[in-house]
């Protein structure tokens, strides 16, 4: 459950960031395909381990106990041994078990969803990239320069984001860019 929660919230997370992609390519019907399938995986998964928590044997125990107890108390009841309130309190005293047994169930959940969630940073921090490692780095002096000038750009209906911005960058340099929400960072890099 916890890996289909994982997949799911990484797919949710990387949506936003490639939306113009998903529209650009008409893929929106298949992303939400793709998230009804994912959500329907942790439904099944969530259904099997009430499942599985409804078989936890301590919670059978904790049944059995406070059947026999009652019944136990009954008969002693009925020999006389005990008053109606030596019942209850014998009861209610067997009714104590119910929270270690409780916290066992959140436990076990708990402790099988860290394994989970172990076994996945785990198998993300021993994953082999195919990615060329170049030990030796880049020995030949850097090429090439970005240059814009006098770029604009607008949204349609709205007023221009970018407005005849002009800058260069060497190769080697360096360069940030910082300002305010909607100042036109992303529209910038997302120029070509």
């Amino acid at each position: 459950m916890r890996e289909a929660f994982g997949k799911l919230n990484s797919r949710l997370a990387e949506a936003p960031d490639g939306i113009e992609t998903v529209k650009g390519d008409t893929q929106e019907a298949y992303a939400v395909g793709h998230f009804q399938r994912n959500a329907c995986r942790i439904q099944d998964f969530f259904v099997q381990q009430g499942n599985v928590e409804a078989r936890f044997l301590p919670l059978l125990l904790l049944a059995l106990a406070k059947g026999g107890s009652l019944l136990h108390a009954l008969y002693l009841y009925n020999l006389g041994a005990l008053a109606v309130g030596d019942v209850v309190a014998y009861f209610s005293l067997i009714q104590l078990f119910r929270f270690p047994t409780f916290v066992s169930l959140f436990a076990n959940s708990q402790v099988s969803s860290g394994i989970s969630s172990a076994r996945r940073i785990l198998e993300l921090v021993n994953r082999e990239s195919n990615l060329d490692q170049n030990e030796k780095g880049y020995s030949a002096p850097l090429r090439g320069e970005i240059e814009f000038k006098k770029v604009s750009f607008a949204y349609p209906e709205r007023e221009r984001v970018l407005d005849r911005l002009s800058f260069s960058v060497k190769p080697g340099q360096t360069v940030a860019i910082v300002g305010q929400t909607g100042a036109g960072k992303i529209p910038l890099f997302s120029l070509h």
